[in-house]
């Protein structure tokens, strides 16, 4: 039994007996590699408003033809030349920006086309 360095839990690998890291964590490190690498790519930030300070709250928002989904897991599966013509598909946006993009509730409020204010 050994000690994960990263999360702190006891584990057992059979396969690779010197190994530092559990299998969730292993797992999870290499998702975020290959995350890393792909925002990266997409300029880093969100093309919005700027957000750079955690890639987990960066997604990739398919603006035509979603054949695949980017998260993290799907990305595992995907060759890296599908990944790259997916990625041309798409725009980096924060969390933030991407709710805002799909969140509809703006047709709700009505706004005063002269004054540009809220009409409850």
């Amino acid at each position: 039994m050994a000690l994960c360095k990263y999360c702190g839990k006891t584990f057992e690998n059979k396969k690779s007996p010197n190994s530092t890291q559990c299998r969730s964590c292993e797992s999870a490190k290499s998702r975020y590699k290959i995350k890393k690498k792909y925002v990266n790519i997409k300029g880093g930030k969100c093309e919005r408003c700027g957000y750079d300070k955690n890639i987990g709250a960066l997604h990739f928002h398919h603006l035509k033809d979603k054949r695949h989904n980017l998260d993290s897991r799907g990305m595992l599966l995907l060759e890296e030349q599908v990944i790259l013509e997916e990625l041309e598909k798409c725009v980096l946006l924060c969390a933030n920006c991407h709710h805002e993009e799909h969140c509809n509730y703006y047709r709700f409020i009505n706004i005063n086309a002269e004054t540009n204010t809220k009409m409850e």
